[in-house]
């Protein structure tokens, strides 16, 4: 048995195991902080692709200001066309071109959340891509991210490329991984459920 198994990732288990021993998640601790950030990510390991059924009022609570959003109107409209509609909204030109590399209209759409970790935007795509496959396969078909070998594999990459293995405290580690520090109660939660089995073990 292994932390991965114990924590119950799912359909994930196996392929974290193996990535992990790959991209160096090898201490107990880390494997950890790993397991809880990605526990709150993915919803528990049951979603790879973002959730973006925003209702109106709440879009505009969460992302008044960006990209020109203002008014519920606009928040209504926006809501109406769909994900896609709504991932160009909060992650299109122009915002997304200064914090996520977006620098094609519908580039928002395309590259929204994806994967155990959620990886965001054009710019994250290229380089997990590249960090993992040695190619664009990722740009041409993000919907790759959804597999269940290639979320494991670009979640572990994720940790090693952002070298979150030496960062213990987890709201730092949170701010890395989310931009903010989003369900930070939740992430201490999981982390500490990950730690007590850790402590557990025979």
């Amino acid at each position: 048995m292994s932390i991965f198994s114990d924590f119950d990732c799912g359909e994930f288990t196996g392929a974290l195991e193996n990535y992990a021993d790959h991209w160096g998640i090898s201490d107990p601790k880390d494997q950890a902080r790993f397991l809880g950030q990605l526990s709150v990510e993915s919803q528990q390991f049951t979603r790879v692709v973002e959730n973006l059924n925003y209702r109106p009022a709440r879009l505009l609570e969460i992302f008044r200001g960006r990209n020109g959003l203002d008014t519920l109107d606009q928040a209504t409209a926006i809501c109406a066309g769909g994900p896609e509609r709504i991932g160009e909204a909060m992650y299109g030109l122009p915002w997304g071109s200064t914090h996520l590399g977006n620098t094609e209209p519908g580039d928002g759409g395309n590259f929204i959340g994806r994967g155990l970790i959620m990886i965001t935007g054009r710019q994250n795509y290229h380089d997990a891509s590249y960090g993992c496959f040695g190619d664009d396969r990722l740009l041409q078909n993000p919907d790759l991210l959804t597999q269940t070998d290639n979320a494991a594999n670009v979640a572990c990459w994720f940790w090693y490329n952002r070298k979150l293995s030496i960062i213990t405290d987890i709201a730092a580690i949170t701010q890395k991984v989310n931009g903010g520090l989003t369900d930070l109660a939740g992430r201490i939660a999981q982390t500490n459920r990950a730690l007590s089995l850790i402590s557990s073990a025979p």
